[in-house]
């Protein structure tokens, strides 16, 4: 049955260590290891980690942010995103605490069959309240373009509502 090395102990010279490398030269290469900065963030305990994403998140703010501009145009078209979702988003793409993109939007949360016909398309919930600078709300209102660029970043993400007229004419 021969003898069966320990968990954690080192591998006996017979047997050789991976690559043929020595103690010495695994201690040498684990502690000249570069990691890359866009993959380090700090976790939910404030530790931190190297994270498992390949996503450029500064690529994403930028282009996620540089196209929600909005204006007070009558006939602009808002999309909504839940408040949840935008939050998770900006942990992971802005503050790096998350090491885990958001996943897709998900505005269902926002929705519930229609009362009158559960066959036809879900409506809104009563009265979802808008974010505000006193209040995170329910939803937050976005862009056209910018929705549409979440949709390609995050496929599966929907299904889509849309407002029309002032940002926060609700």
């Amino acid at each position: 049955w021969g003898a069966r090395a320990r968990p954690g102990a080192p591998a006996p010279a017979s047997m050789g260590n991976k690559a043929g490398k020595s103690n010495e030269e695994e201690k040498a290469e684990k502690k000249s290891k570069v990691y890359d900065p866009q993959l380090i963030y700090y976790d939910s305990y404030g530790l931190l980690r190297v994270g498992k994403t390949t996503r450029d998140r500064d690529e994403e703010m930028i282009k996620l942010l540089a196209n929600d501009v909005g204006d007070e145009d009558l006939e602009r078209v808002w999309m909504i995103v839940p408040t949840f979702w935008v939050k998770r988003w900006l942990r992971f793409a802005h503050f790096r605490q998350l090491d885990k993109d958001p996943g897709p939007v998900d505005n269902t949360i926002l929705l519930k069959p229609d009362p009158t016909d559960p066959s036809l398309p879900m409506v809104l919930r009563q009265a979802p309240e808008p974010a505000t600078a006193d209040s995170p709300g329910h939803y937050r209102r976005i862009t056209l373009h910018t929705w549409q660029l979440l949709c390609q970043l995050y496929p599966g993400s929907g299904p889509p509502i849309a407002g029309h007229g002032y940002p926060f004419d609700d």
